[in-house]
């Protein structure tokens, strides 16, 4: 068993990635007490078909730094590691993960989406990583508060990858879900990532 992770009744294949490997199950991993994250169980009664389950120990947001400005996106160089794990689900057409940011209350949480929206629409180009990020800014229907951001590629490629996320606010929480293909612009990638990212809020709220 590698860090705690066993196989599950659904027998799909389980695979634990990362550097840091201490024989304990993840939500016991010394830190911030975890948010509850999405089981194969959960995005299976979303309607998608998941054939492998992935838990990456040191998660990296989907949401690169805008702007020239850190927000302290997990997994960036300018973030502080909190030992946050992410847990990615392969279904039809692409994958959908869940990883949390840390942050010390609500209004540092929500202060972070404010600001990360902001950047967005101020600096959507992001040539450190060949992409541009765009959203609608924050919205209400979701946990506390979310917004959605759409990652494209500026090149052309057969390892690019297109990216839908949501960024929801539970409480002191940020909760991100992404949908990511090598598809450009699904359109489907938006309601599969929302309907996941209410599934997660309710998950986290034990609703």
């Amino acid at each position: 068993m590698v860090a705690g992770i066993s196989p599950d009744s659904l027998g799909l294949e389980q695979v634990a990635e990362g550097l840091i490997f201490t024989g304990q199950p993840v939500d016991q991993i010394p830190g911030p007490t975890p948010i509850p994250t999405l089981t194969p169980e959960d995005v299976s009664a979303l309607g998608e078909n998941v054939t492998r389950q992935i838990t990456v120990l040191i998660g990296r947001s989907t949401i690169p730094v805008l702007c020239g400005t850190s927000l302290q996106q997990p997994g960036t160089s300018y973030g502080v590691d909190l030992g946050y794990s992410s847990t990615a689900f392969q279904v039809d057409g692409g994958r959908i993960t869940q990883l949390v940011w840390p942050r010390p209350g609500e209004a540092a949480a929500s202060g972070t989406l404010q600001t990360l929206a902001f950047q967005a629409q101020q600096c959507p180009d992001v040539p450190e990583v060949e992409a541009t990020i765009t959203t609608s800014g924050v919205q209400t229907g979701i946990g506390d508060e979310y917004a959605v951001f759409h990652r494209r590629p500026t090149r052309a490629g057969p390892d690019v990858v297109d990216a839908t996320v949501v960024l929801v606010r539970v409480g002191p929480g940020l909760i991100e879900i992404s949908f990511t293909s090598d598809v450009i612009d699904r359109p489907d990638a938006e309601g599969r990532s929302l309907r996941a990212a209410a599934a997660a809020a309710e998950v986290a709220t034990g609703a």
